[in-house]
């Protein structure tokens, strides 16, 4: 298990495209390509790293998926879009 927040303080359509492309790296179970998309959109998801170890453990543990249970963005609880905080619920599976 690994917990983080995605995006903090962009708008809500910035941040939303952005953990769209995290969340395909956690769904996909690339390490790699988490940390290298962190890296290219410059994304300040905080708990990258434990993401990264969970996605790591769970292949040595023979995880073949990932599938997305829920995402949304502090927005949608506020109504105020103008910098939001995304959260997502992804569950890594045999």
């Amino acid at each position: 298990m690994a917990s983080s927040d995605f995006t903090h303080y962009e708008p809500h359509s910035v941040a939303a495209e952005k953990d769209k492309s995290m969340i395909e790296a956690i769904i996909n179970l690339d390490e790699e390509m988490l940390y290298k998309r962190r890296e290219a959109l410059s994304c300040t998801m905080c708990g990258y790293g434990p993401v990264a170890a969970a996605i790591v453990a769970a292949k040595e543990m023979k995880a073949k998926r990932a599938d997305l249970l829920k995402y949304a963005s502090s927005g949608d609880t506020t109504r105020d879009f103008s910098a939001v905080v995304g959260y997502g619920s992804i569950a890594i599976r045999r």
